[in-house]
């Protein structure tokens, strides 16, 4: 009897949890995965390697224009800069994954394109979004 309602409470909890949590995919109108491409400095292509993610992911949050970066290496200090279509910037941020294995910077949700720059001595990434 004690298994069982230990049982039960552990399918509770489960549930209770998995519903407060929130899970963004990239079929959400309010999300958007965001391809980065990105070189070592010493000239090897990240992308072309045998590895499930890839350096830096991101994911933007169309309505509150969050946009963030996940560092699933350890890629040192970076700045990462994004440009408007007229070349303004519109938003930057120095990072460092040494310290940090993600960031959210905010940006404009005015329509439009916008290019990511990722630069630093030891990763170079870029990458593209429209509104």
């Amino acid at each position: 009897m004690k298994k069982l309602l230990f049982i039960m409470l552990l399918f509770v909890a489960g549930n209770l949890y998995a519903s407060n949590s929130t899970f963004i995919t990239p079929d959400e109108s309010s999300g958007k995965e965001i391809s980065i491409k990105g070189n070592q400095k010493d000239g090897n292509v990240l992308d072309t390697r045998q590895i499930i993610q890839p350096a830096v992911e991101a994911l933007l949050h169309c309505d509150n224009g969050e946009l963030i970066f996940s560092f699933n290496e350890n890629i040192g200090e970076v700045v990462i800069t994004i440009t408007n279509d007229c070349g303004d910037v519109v938003a930057t941020s120095i990072c460092n994954s040494n310290l940090v294995s993600s960031v959210t910077i905010i940006v404009p949700t005015i329509v439009g394109s916008y290019n990511i720059e990722i630069a630093g001595t030891q990763y170079n990434g870029c990458g593209e979004y429209q509104l």
